[in-house]
């Protein structure tokens, strides 16, 4: 059975999340120094959370239309976000399957290492910033995971792309 008939590009979600991530950037920014920042941020936040989730759903929906097995349904890779406890770890096993499936000759486990250990620990500072020193802190490391996410899911949405290209060639 041909599944690739079933592929359905995330480039277009990933750009929607790149310019997410733009605006969470210069509101989380502004929350240092305002309130109405503060909202902003908020409010840019979850529209960057959803803009990704919605591209994960897609990108690992396009695993199975490549062909290539993966352990989550599409609909767990999102759901495993909003599991208390699980969700400090298992997200990360989903994004190394899906970054390691979309292409297997890829090298990007160090950068969803780096990641990783920026978005636990912004999540931690956060939980426990008590002075604006160490919330500012967290923000800069929020920032800087959210950079590195925006450069993972580019890294998986080229190889996808990549990877569909090729399964279509070989058969021209």
């Amino acid at each position: 059975m041909d599944r690739s008939y079933y592929y359905s590009s995330s480039s277009d979600l990933w750009k929607w999340f790149r310019a997410s991530m733009v605006i969470y950037a210069t509101s989380a920014i502004l929350s240092l120094f305002s309130t109405f920042g503060f909202w902003l941020s908020v409010i840019s936040f979850v529209t960057l959370c959803i803009t990704f989730l919605f591209w994960l759903y897609r990108a690992s929906s396009n695993l199975w239309s490549l062909g290539r097995e993966q352990r989550n349904s599409p609909l767990a890779a999102v759901l495993w976000w909003f599991v208390p406890v699980a969700n400090w770890f298992v997200p990360y096993f989903v994004l190394r399957e899906l970054s390691q499936e979309s292409d297997p000759h890829s090298q990007v486990s160090k950068l969803l290492g780096f990641y990783w250990v920026m978005w636990v620990g912004s999540g931690l500072l956060l939980a426990g910033s008590v002075s604006f020193g160490w919330y500012t802190i967290a923000v800069i490391a929020e920032l800087l995971a959210g950079a590195l996410l925006v450069m993972l899911s580019q890294s998986i949405t080229q190889n996808q792309e990549a990877s569909i290209r090729r399964l279509h060639a070989g058969r021209g």
